[in-house]
């Protein structure tokens, strides 16, 4: 922390002045680092460990290829769906707008 990147980390974004843990991670020479930085209860320090991270954890695989694809093609046909459902739906608010206003003309008229 020769740079003071721990205290930047540190700092409580409410502006209380009061440090926070914080946690990043770093790769060098090949290698993944873990820092975690803990603050003390009783002095109010801030502690900081680091911890190597392997490579399996580093690149652990996401959700299967598959899976993302039944999931794209579900959205595809929902979007579909909508698309179709759009015009239906335009043209039930066109006929609720003029019901509507017929309803407040007529409502006006009693009021006279």
């Amino acid at each position: 922390d020769r740079h003071g990147l721990l205290d930047i980390l540190s700092e409580k974004e409410d502006g209380s002045g009061k440090p926070q843990a914080s946690c990043i991670f770093s790769m060098s020479r090949g290698k993944s680092y873990k820092y975690t930085s803990q603050v003390s209860r009783f002095s109010g320090k801030i502690f900081l460990r680091v911890d190597d991270v392997l490579p399996a954890k580093m690149l652990a695989p996401g959700i299967p290829q598959q899976q993302k694809d039944v999931l794209i093609e579900e959205l595809d046909q929902i979007q579909s769906q909508k698309h179709e459902l759009e015009p239906v739906a335009q043209a039930a608010r066109e006929t609720y707008q003029v019901i509507e206003a017929e309803g407040k003309d007529g409502h006006q008229k009693l009021n006279e």
